[in-house]
């Protein structure tokens, strides 16, 4: 039997395919209904189970928050939360869609389930379309094994816009069907209020837009249809308000849209993996890090995702032989090429457009993709049945690829959900809803009607999840404060409750623990080291003495601790405290930056420390960095300098008393970086200068200059510049270089007694040198330093042979 001549008649059942292929009982028949009910009443309960484990991060709750802003009248949201694209953000559509279930229970485990409601819908609908376009027999593979994907089940239950789109794309083929297939205007309504939703969900949704103009091409009559236009109206309205966000905002997202439209291959293979990633089983273990531990508590999947895949793509190659006869016979291509249409437009776009690809991008092609699944499926049960024990091999083969298919995932679902509980925070997957959720509830019963101070930090992405996550869950009416402990930390002089969240350093709730007392057991965060901790402080430690330095506008440096000395590849630790003389006003920055002797900045850590506005007299700040000194760092003297600047401007506050009074930075130094040591051994100086300095020896180095070798017998007081000259035969200078020793990085003045160091000075090649003559100056006043040994102020010697 040939592909071209498999059958997919629209809404031909799979009881009546069975009946004529097999004969088959009608209890046989019912019980393939009963498959098709229990599969989805299956990805129901997965859709729907363990939902107070969803996942909530920093996406889920900004979009929870704006839509409690949409719900309390604060706000009329008319975007949605950011995409990793800059200047790009989603349209409002879901946050429109998640206030529904808020305005009933402000419940965020409510909510994901509502979520899991609309990609149950995507589940039915996807069943009837591919009943439509493919037949029932398709329908009831495609529903089983999209009903128990896994990427199908975790790209379900979360606050994200990518979440609703597989029940809209649905919805679109469904409507196209309707129109196209079934000749009823009707559909053209549903297709276009479709798009509008993907649209305004997110702006991956234009890639449904040349489904859309493939499916009025497919029938010219529909464009002229008052329906078409009913639709297109809808649509407008709904994508109106990110329209206007972007007309009042300068249009962001179109700069950011034209910025992606390079094309970069269609259907590129790293793209097609990514689709053979979200139709496969291996979802739960991907969201688990591929931890060990978990993958050493799940079934085996084998080569299930290959063959899932390859299903797919046979589903694919079969519509488009399919297609091309259908063309050639010229009836029944629509469909064919429709049902074509829905995977490969967006998929083809999707890929060209955005490299590189992540799994989630392909969401919204969920229900295609397994559409296409049901079809390749039904294919190979066509292909195989070609007579009584065909039939049966094939039917058994097919039942039992989907069985495993669900098996496996099930249990993958049961063990995911049980490892979050414990190890969630260490996956990809994150904290679960519920922790969050424990720890404002307590943070809420400790405080009371009184403020408290959430102090949290900044990941390694420049981002905090922690507000918005307790911005969400906050339900007392007394607001709680928000501190971004990335590096500082300011105590107020009156007592206080912190909530301390886990991704503050050690520094941090160390320093809160010797200021007060816990103030409630922590709420531990599975997976991570610390949890949330609640800490009730008291008074400031009292203060080490005088300050180091008062800055003007009321703030002083109390203490300065630098953990080590700098040197090559080394971290240095520094730790500050500060206090509030009086309440200050602007916001200040803090700065530790290493400096090189001419002021050049080495390496530094700036904070965005200090709203002075909101400092009473006898608050206290302290504050961290960590300066990683750069390996290849070249030897010298260097310098800690540390101070505030004002963030508005970058103008530094002077310093109004105390070390570096009448400047602008407190300095702590120097330090020194030594240089390599001579690779020769000590020798005897071949000449002895003032101030204790010695030659031990003149040598040609590799690179064509001179190499020196200098020892400090004592350590020099002067800043000397060493002279290099080459004379020629009648003792003039041919050639010559001035110059502080090592490039000026090592000058003399820092040189310890003992210390030996190698000199490198480059020199024109020349083939008149004869001798050399080299010695030390002073650069301010040109005075030679004499020799101690013997008369002069230089040692000459014989150039070396090249």
């Amino acid at each position: 039997m040939m592909l071209s001549q498999l059958s997919y008649s629209p809404g031909s059942s799979i009881i009546g395919q069975v009946t004529r292929m097999g004969n088959l009982s009608y209890v046989r028949r019912h019980a393939a209904s009963l498959i098709l009910v229990a599969f989805i009443s299956l990805g129901a309960f997965l859709r729907l189970a363990n939902l107070d484990l969803a996942e909530f991060k920093r996406d889920e709750a900004q979009l929870a928050v704006l839509s409690l802003d949409l719900l309390s009248g604060a706000a009329l949201p008319l975007k949605g939360i950011g995409t990793s694209v800059r200047g790009l953000e989603n349209g409002p559509m879901m946050v429109y869609l998640v206030a529904i279930p808020l305005a009933i229970a402000r419940d965020f485990a409510w909510a994901s389930g509502f979520v899991g409601l609309l990609n149950v819908a995507a589940l039915l609908v996807t069943a009837r379309v591919t009943e439509r376009l493919f037949g029932r027999l398709a329908a009831l593979l495609a529903t089983a094994t999209y009903a128990v994907g896994s990427y199908a089940v975790i790209f379900s239950r979360k606050l994200w816009p990518y979440e609703a789109m597989p029940l809209f794309s649905a919805l679109l083929m469904l409507g196209l069907y309707d129109a196209v297939i079934g000749r009823r205007n009707r559909g053209l309504v549903l297709a276009f209020v479709s798009l509008g939703a993907l649209v305004s969900l997110h702006p991956s949704g234009v890639l449904f837009i040349p489904v859309v103009g493939i499916g009025l091409v497919l029938r010219p009559g529909s464009l002229r249809a008052r329906e078409t236009f009913l639709g297109l109206g809808i649509a407008g309205v709904m994508s109106l308000p990110y329209v206007l966000s972007e007309i009042v905002s300068g249009f962001p997202g179109v700069r950011a849209l034209r910025g992606m439209a390079r094309t970069s291959g269609l259907l590129r293979p790293d793209a097609m993996m990514k689709l053979r990633d979200i139709v496969g089983v291996g979802g739960y273990v991907e969201n688990s890090g591929v931890d060990s531990a978990f993958v050493e508590r799940v079934l085996r999947s084998g080569p299930l995702t290959d063959i899932l895949f390859a299903a797919c793509l046979v589903g694919i190659g079969t519509l488009v032989v399919q297609a091309i006869v259908a063309i050639r016979r010229g009836s029944g291509w629509r469909g064919r090429v429709l049902g074509l249409t829905w995977i490969a437009v967006p998929l083809a776009v999707e890929t060209a457009t955005r490299p590189p690809m992540h799994v989630h991008y392909l969401t919204p092609l969920l229900p295609a993709a397994f559409a296409m699944i049901g079809v390749g499926l039904a294919t190979a049960i066509r292909l195989l049945a070609r007579n009584t024990i065909g039939r049966r091999v094939a039917y058994t083969a097919v039942a039992l690829l989907v069985g495993w298919a669900a098996i496996v995932q099930v249990q993958h679902f049961e063990a995911f959900f049980q490892f979050a509980r414990e190890r969630g925070g260490a996956t990809p997957y994150g904290v679960p809803l519920a922790f969050h959720r424990a720890a404002v509830d307590r943070a809420i019963a400790l405080a009371g009607d009184k403020e408290l101070t959430i102090v949290s930090a900044r990941g390694p992405d420049a981002a905090d999840d922690v507000p918005p996550i307790w911005r969400a869950l906050w339900r007392n009416p007394t607001a709680p404060r928000f501190f971004d402990a990335t590096g500082v930390l300011a105590i107020p002089a009156e007592p206080g409750l912190f909530v301390v969240a886990p991704s503050v350093t050690i520094d941090v709730s160390r320093a809160l623990g010797q200021r007060g007392a816990p103030a409630a057991v922590g709420v531990a965060l599975p997976g991570l080291p610390r949890g949330y901790e609640f800490v009730r402080t008291r008074a400031p430690l009292p203060r080490s003495g005088a300050s180091l330095a008062s800055f003007v506008g009321g703030i002083e440096l109390d203490e300065a601790i630098i953990s080590a000395v700098p040197s090559l590849g080394q971290e240095v630790a520094l730790s500050t405290r500060w206090f509030a003389s009086s309440a200050g006003a602007g916001n200040l920055s803090l700065f530790h930056h290493l400096v090189a002797d001419d002021g050049a900045r080495i390496v530094g850590a700036d904070r965005a420390a200090f709203v002075t506005g909101s400092f009473a007299a006898g608050d206290e700040m302290l504050a961290w960095a960590t300066l990683a000194t750069p390996p290849d760092i070249a030897p010298g003297r260097y310098w800690l300098d540390i101070g505030l600047y004002a963030r508005h401007d970058g103008a530094r506050v002077p310093i109004a008393a105390g070390i570096g009074a009448g400047g602008s930075r407190v300095r702590f130094g120097p330090y020194k970086i030594h240089p390599a040591a001579p690779a020769s051994a000590p020798a005897s100086p071949v000449a002895r200068f003032a101030d204790g300095i010695a030659l031990e020896s003149m040598s040609l180095s590799g690179g064509g200059g001179i190499a020196l070798v200098w020892r400090a017998d004592a350590a020099p007081r002067q800043n000397w510049t060493v002279f290099v000259h080459v004379l020629d035969a009648s003792g003039r200078i041919v050639a010559q270089h001035d110059g502080r020793p090592l490039d000026g990085h090592y000058p003399t003045d820092i040189w310890e007694a003992g210390e030996r160091i190698a000199d490198a000075h480059p020199l024109p090649p020349t083939t008149l040198a004869t001798r050399l003559r080299v010695g030390l100056y002073d650069a301010t006043s040109g005075t030679r330093a004499p020799r101690i040994d013997v008369p002069g102020d230089s040692y000459e010697a014989l150039a070396p042979a090249p």
